[in-house]
């Protein structure tokens, strides 16, 4: 019987330059990250570059079917809100610990900026917005739910207390 995967992707930019125009293909070479030292007979990590732009991006194919992956969000416990992906893993036991979102660190305890959810809750609202060189820009982000065996995957935008999604943008 094959093993269906679901891939997490992750993807982290790096840019030296403005570029005039948008990408249309984008090309990376991907191997197996770090020679396979963090992969088991369950998880799979991969690196993807193209060294001309460059990018790096990341992802890990995780069997989502097999009753030994347990999948779920969770929040740092300390007070300050800037518990590690490390001090997470070691807390839970975890094998593998996504670092998602993005975090304003210069506040104390840290806050969230953008859409969090977990167990049924909204911790943070989406970011609908942000202001670069006094214009305002309006933000769709992609997002990434899980449910007991199944990953859902869709962009998002909000407004005060609306959470709008899109299969494709």
């Amino acid at each position: 019987m094959k093993i269906k995967y679901y891939s997490i992707f992750l993807l982290l930019v790096f840019a030296c330059s403005k570029r005039d125009k948008p990408l249309q293909n984008l090309s990376l070479t991907w191997t197996s990250y770090r020679g396979g030292a963090l992969d088991s007979e369950l998880i799979h990590v991969y690196e993807g570059i193209n060294k001309r732009i460059p990018i790096k991006a990341y992802y890990a194919e995780v069997d989502l079917k097999n009753e030994n992956i347990n999948v779920e969000v969770v929040l740092g416990e300390d007070k300050d809100l800037k518990e590690t992906p490390s001090d997470i893993a070691s807390r839970l036991n975890a094998c593998l610990v996504v670092n998602a979102g993005y975090f304003l660190m210069n506040k104390n305890p840290a806050k969230h900026v953008g859409l969090l959810q977990t167990k049924n809750t909204i911790v943070s609202n989406p970011l609908w917005s942000v202001i670069r060189n006094n214009s305002r820009y309006y933000t769709t982000r992609g997002t990434v739910g899980f449910n007991k065996n199944s990953m859902d995957i869709s962009w998002i935008s909000g407004k005060n207390d609306s959470i709008y999604f899109f299969d494709s943008i």
